[in-house]
């Protein structure tokens, strides 16, 4: 019950910084004041946030996909370099490995979910914090740009760039969907050192086009929220636009900080815990090497 309440209040933190990236700055100043000010607006709002989150948090996760994938291949070629696997076809099984970890009673489950817990909230803060704030200045601040308080009578080139954002999210998914941009599985890496150091090259290069649309994002709404920085009349806008970017920098270290502490402590089950997953009935391979829980 209480996985299932933090992971709706996971989604709903997501699904507000969606609806500030994407939906807020075209709303009226006037318009969401009245909602927070009226308790069946405020739950609209915590409804509609998280609905969003649900879809965003995947899109997030879909967005940093081929960066979790490269640093799931390097613990790989460590476990390989290292040979503390003892397993033939996956050195790296992360599904099995979860799949023993959730059945532990000493604490290693709880211990892995807040790892999980965590790696989620940040990746929701890194891909959607900047375009958050991006959004919340042009919703508060757009006398920054025009020289006028009325939203309507506001420039509309940084709003074009709130949509150019969604695009570029779009972009990356639909790109993560291209079998030529995939990352390798851990299964498929080489034995032979040589071999595998040209795979791993080759998989950084797909890595970094994968990503190449978020990067785009980030370059996008720091352009924008920069001239607010430079332009801003109010003390705040600029602040905000500096929070921003400090704020999805530190999120996206935090989530590749945590990321490689889970990968971590999931690959040291392969050989301090007996997991037995060499011999596991539970676990199917289909025909891409990736390992699967049977539901």
């Amino acid at each position: 019950m209480m996985r299932t309440a933090e992971v709706a209040i996971e989604h709903v933190l997501a699904g507000l910084l969606a609806l500030c990236a994407f939906a807020l700055p075209f709303l009226p100043f006037t318009s969401l004041a009245a909602g927070l000010s009226d308790a069946k607006g405020m739950a609209a709002i915590l409804g509609t946030a998280y609905l969003f989150g649900v879809v965003f948090d995947k899109a997030a996760d879909t967005v940093l996909a081929p960066v979790e994938q490269w640093l799931r291949l390097q613990t790989a070629d460590r476990i390989l370099k290292n040979g503390t696997s003892g397993l033939e076809k996956d050195p790296f099984p992360q599904d099995a490995l979860e799949y023993c970890l959730r059945s532990a009673s000493d604490g290693r489950m709880d211990w892995m979910e807040s790892l999980r817990s965590r790696i989620r909230t940040s990746r929701g803060l890194g891909v959607l914090g900047l375009p958050a704030c991006l959004g919340i200045a042009l919703h508060l601040f757009p006398e920054n740009l025009s020289g006028t308080t009325a939203w309507t009578d506001s420039v509309m080139w940084p709003h074009a760039s709130v949509l150019v954002n969604l695009l570029l999210i779009i972009g990356a998914i639909r790109l993560s969907a291209i079998k030529k941009h995939v990352l390798p599985k851990t299964a498929n890496l080489y034995t032979d050192v040589a071999a595998r150091e040209k795979q791993l090259k080759k998989a950084w290069i797909k890595m970094c086009v994968g990503i190449f649309p978020f990067a785009l994002m980030l370059i996008s709404s720091a352009i924008t929220i920069g001239i607010f920085a430079i332009s801003a009349e109010r003390q705040p806008a600029a602040l905000l636009c500096v929070a921003g970017v400090s704020i999805s920098l530190l999120a996206l270290w935090t989530w590749s900080k945590i990321t490689r502490t889970y990968l971590r402590f999931i690959s040291f089950n392969l050989t301090q815990y007996d997991c037995k997953i060499a011999d596991r009935a539970s676990v199917v391979r289909d025909k891409s090497g990736s390992d699967q829980i049977p539901q």
